[in-house]
Order: structure tokens, then sequence, then C-alpha cells
């Protein structure tokens, strides 16, 4: 099994058409917050199937790391795109947000209510789904990091859009950051 990851994982990444010339580029950073996303999923399989193969049991404690990454680059894309574009950037900020972000959670939400609460028989009720959203319990496993996402995407909005001074913009976005 390990062996097939492996090799799946790697054609991935060999096979891949190289069309930025700089290494910088927000297609470089894309690829890079996918394959983060990858070593992710790699984790959570190391956390449920520790005693199958070496490879799995090399991303048990990594992690932490990637999801760390994977946000180091969302927030790069983001200013660096919000540096060339300027206030302009902010034209349909939120209909590309709801579009690319919020509507798919919700599409995964209801495919995961149907799931657990008709097919396996696990009671949810709208009462139930809401309480534990205000203890920060989400409905589908392992996905707070798409309100994480939401929470600081909706942060950078407010902070950039509303601040004049962009050294002020940072520094706030830095302490949301840190109260996160």
């Amino acid at each position: 099994m390990d062996f097939l990851v492996i090799c799946l994982f790697l054609s991935m990444i060999a096979f891949r058409k190289q069309t930025h010339k700089d290494y910088l580029s927000l297609g470089s950073f894309t690829a890079l917050k996918g394959l983060m996303a990858m070593v992710v999923v790699f984790h959570h399989l190391a956390q449920i199937m520790p005693e199958e193969g070496y490879c799995f049991r090399l991303f048990t404690d990594i992690g932490p790391y990637a999801v760390a990454v994977f946000f180091l680059l969302s927030g790069f894309g983001l200013s660096t795109q919000f540096r060339a574009k300027g206030k302009a950037y902010f034209d349909g900020y939120f209909k590309k947000l709801l579009l690319k972000i919020v509507l798919p959670y919700f599409v995964m939400n209801l495919i995961y209510y149907f799931f657990r609460g008709i097919v396996l028989g696990e009671g949810l009720t709208l009462a139930s789904i809401l309480s534990d959203a205000s203890r920060g319990v989400t409905l589908v496993t392992h996905s707070w990091f798409i309100i994480a996402i939401l929470l600081f995407y909706t942060a950078f909005y407010l902070c950039f859009r509303g601040c004049k001074n962009s050294w002020l913009a940072n520094i706030l976005i830095y302490l949301l950051a840190f109260a996160y």
C-alpha cells in the first residue's frame, strides 16, 4: 500500500506541467498548497492506520506543520494579489469566497448530514448541530480549517479594505492571527 501511494504521489509531481518560470509565482504556491493538503491527508491516514507500513508512520507528526505552511502560503497569495491589484482586488471578493469555499463546504455538510443522520441513524437535529457549532464542533469531522480560512479571509478583507495604512492592516492581521 505504501509503495502505491508513494508512486502515485511522485508521478503527480513528475508529470506536472512546468509552466511557471518564476518559482515564487502564485501557480507555484497553489501547487505547494496542494502538496500540503496531501501531506495532511497522509497525516490523517497515519493516525487511523499506524501499523500500515513505514511510509504512513513518517506522516504521524507532520500534519500540524503542513497546515501551518498551507495557511502561510494562503496568506502570501492573498497579500501578493492585493499588492498587485490594490483595492480592486476586493471587487467580487466575497462572491469568489462564496463560490470557492462556502458553497462546497455547505454541499459537503449536506452530504455528511445525510450520511450520519439518515444512513447511520445518529439522530442529528438542527438543534444538536447548532449546539455543536456554538462549541466549535463542526458537522464534518476535521473541517475546522474551513472555518479558519473563512475567518482569516474575512479579517484580511476588513483590515486591508478598512485601513488606509497597509502597515496598520498588517499589524492587525498579525494580532488577529495570534489571538486565534
